[in-house]
């Protein structure tokens, strides 16, 4: 729809460009989908197949106007555009420009007031990024009075980089904000204890680095390298032990709970205290609170648990002499 085909050439740079190919290229929809293809498979190919005749479709044209109102002793400024020719973007909700339509305005004209409105508003704090905006900021690094950066990964390993980051709980999802975790402060706190560290998270600095690996791979790894044991030979680890969050009290010793790995422990293991308690009992997951619950001689709420023959059962925990019980409800 829309589509010219004249634009299906080895000219159009939008379709075939060499020079752009890197480890891995977009999928392009050349083949029929198959019978029996499910629902998911359809939505997804239909994205694909839109986005990839966009490449065909007619430019999107328009002028960048500024407007300056002059009223008694006030200026004001204003910006618009003027669209010229809608192109690629017609009907495009995702990609419409939110930028004010000021159409039909015409240059070194005046045109009069027609009324003025003052109105009162807040600032708000800034938004949480979500998925998009951390990959379009990740393909177009801004920093103040750096100049143009260059993007950080390409188009097919930037999804993989942010896995990583979540897979390591740096930070998290809620709704569709990407939130920083207390372990995620935790590192950037200590990163900008040292000058050298400080570097992992600058924005210049890291583009830097994505600039001499497109450049020259053999001499990045020899810097990258240097710069490991310039960390190591000036970096002191004492600065960089992390003050453990205490969960609560130890119901046999009275000494600090922590959170380890895999379960909740004991400051006075080393003591020969045996109390702990594991994140999974009976296949059921113990969180925080419900570790919070038990210290403080509560019980948790109701879980879900298995026994060992796979079968299921309801039931509550409590702490009897140290040890995880369960209490069922009466019915």
């Amino acid at each position: 729809r829309d589509a010219q085909e004249a634009a299906i050439s080895a000219e159009n740079k939008r379709l075939f460009n060499t020079a752009q190919l890197q480890d891995h290229h977009a999928l392009v929809p050349l083949a029929v989908l198959p019978q029996g293809t499910g629902q998911e498979e359809s939505n997804i190919y239909g994205i694909v197949l839109e986005r990839f005749f966009t490449a065909l479709k007619k430019p999107y044209i328009y002028n960048a106007i500024k407007i300056d109102a002059n009223i008694k002793e006030y200026a004001f400024t204003g910006n618009g555009i003027g669209v010229l020719q809608s192109g690629w973007k017609k009907g495009n909700q995702d990609d419409e420009d939110m930028t004010q339509n000021i159409s039909g305005v015409t240059e070194n004209s005046s045109y009069p007031v027609q009324s003025i409105n003052a109105e009162e508003k807040f600032t708000g704090p800034k938004k949480h990024y979500t998925y998009a905006t951390l990959l379009q900021l990740m393909e177009n690094p801004r920093e103040v009075d750096a100049g143009k950066l260059a993007g950080l990964g390409t188009p097919a390993t930037r999804g993989g980089i942010l896995k990583n980051i979540f897979d390591r709980q740096y930070i998290t999802l809620k709704g569709k904000s990407i939130l920083i975790t207390d372990k995620g402060k935790f590192l950037i706190s200590n990163l900008q204890k040292s000058d050298e560290l400080k570097k992992l998270i600058s924005i210049p600095e890291t583009t830097r680095w994505e600039e001499e690996l497109q450049n020259d791979t053999k001499q990045f790894l020899e810097n990258i390298k240097q710069f490991v044991r310039d960390v190591i030979k000036n970096t002191k680890v004492e600065t960089y032990r992390s003050e453990k969050e205490i969960t609560g009290k130890c119901p046999v010793c009275g000494k600090n709970i922590y959170e380890g790995q895999k379960n909740y422990y004991c400051a006075g293991y080393r003591e020969g205290c045996k109390f702990v308690l594991w994140k999974t009992v009976a296949g059921a997951d113990l969180s925080t609170a419900d570790v919070s619950a038990l210290l403080s001689g509560k019980q948790t709420r109701l879980k879900k648990c298995k026994k060992k023959d796979g079968k299921t059962f309801e039931a509550r925990f409590v702490l009897e002499g140290g040890e995880v019980k369960f209490r069922f409800d009466n019915k």
